[in-house]
């Protein structure tokens, strides 16, 4: 058997049926209304187009509602199908380099962050000489935005600069070089700062990160070292005074990270500490903390030995009174809340919202 297909008007679709060996199918009335609608706005964007009206063209495609993909989609068999494919093809080419000139004018009213947006946008659906074009502005844009920062690098906060780094990283890959080397003197500034508050520990850990990002830094760092170590014993003397052991082993361990010859005069110290903490029992532990924290518990000035490491910020306050002055040293790898005692003469330092150090200050 073989199927005739008439397609007719409405009303003259009876005068070709045949009971019981034809089936009438009729298009649906929403379906013609869209049809005539997608013809009146293609028919309007090709005249905008031969008329010189590339922009309201453009426009007329590229309107929030994707009708002219959704025409293409749902009719690909419509007899002005290539004369709306030819508009889309030419509306997606254009539209990169409209964007692109967008963006140059906003460079020239140094709107930075507009700019970058549709530098962003144009890349999406450039060809390849835009591209280039594209990545050459953004290298040219970064490069500047570097030698401002530089030019302010020492009048900025650590958060502020990491900001600004992350962001230039982003903008241009061109400049990673010239990234990292200022990351590292970043990370040495931070180190050094942590340093000075003798936080040993943590300072470590920034100038291995500044290392990391520029080996040129190692003999200064390596000078460095030599303070750092000394000081991490003291601490840990400090810390056995204390019968802190835990710290004791670990800023011992750490010792001997940064320096492997110390293993052979520290390592015996660190198994002794190490078979006492097997020793100790939670339960204790914690009934000989609470009995010298009544023992010692009286509000007033800062004194140690009513204070201990790890504490919560509210258990202190059962303590001390509220501080002078409070500062904040922040970054994207941690943070320190800093708590200043005048008459005292002392600093807090919290860690996670609990006690990680202190500081007298010095006169």
């Amino acid at each position: 058997k073989e199927k005739l297909i008439v397609i007719a008007d409405d009303k003259e679709s009876k005068s070709y049926h045949i009971e019981e060996l034809s089936d009438i199918e009729v298009d649906d009335s929403k379906d013609e209304l869209i049809v005539a609608e997608l013809n009146n706005r293609l028919s309007e964007a090709y005249s905008l187009f031969i008329a010189g009206r590339v922009d309201d063209s453009q426009k007329l495609l590229k309107s929030e509602d994707p009708w002219l993909e959704e025409y293409i989609k749902n009719y690909p068999k419509h007899g002005k199908i290539k004369k709306a494919k030819k508009m889309l093809s030419f509306c997606k080419q254009q539209l990169p380099y409209k964007n692109y000139n967008i963006a140059i004018k906003n460079l020239d009213d140094r709107k930075i962050d507009d700019a970058i947006i549709y530098l962003n946008d144009a890349y999406a659906y450039a060809d390849d000489s835009l591209k280039v074009e594209i990545n050459l502005t953004k290298e040219t844009l970064a490069k500047e935005m570097m030698l401002d920062f530089e030019t302010n690098f020492n009048n900025m906060s650590i958060k502020d600069c990491e900001k600004k780094l992350n962001f230039l990283s982003e903008l241009s890959p061109s400049i990673k070089d010239e990234i990292k080397i200022m990351k590292a003197e970043l990370f040495f500034r931070k180190a050094t700062l942590l340093h000075e508050s003798n936080l040993l520990i943590d300072a470590l850990r920034y100038y291995q990160i500044a290392l990391s990002y520029n080996d040129q830094l190692l003999s200064l760092i390596n000078k460095r070292m030599e303070s750092l170590i000394s000081g991490i014993i003291n601490k840990s003397s400090e810390y056995k005074e204390k019968n802190e052991i835990i710290l004791t082993i670990e800023t011992l361990k750490i010792a001997i990270e940064i320096d492997q010859k110390l293993s052979y005069k520290l390592n015996p110290t660190i198994s002794i500490l190490e078979e006492q903490v097997q020793q100790l029992k939670d339960q204790k532990t914690r009934q000989i903390m609470h009995e010298i924290i009544e023992e010692n518990k009286s509000k007033g000035n800062i004194n140690n030995k009513d204070l201990i490491i790890g504490m919560t910020k509210d258990r202190v306050l059962d303590y001390i009174n509220m501080p002078d002055q409070i500062e904040f040293i922040t970054s994207s790898l941690d943070a320190f809340e800093i708590w200043i005692y005048n008459e005292s003469n002392r600093k807090l330092f919290f860690k996670n919202d609990k006690l990680y150090h202190i500081q007298d200050i010095e006169d």
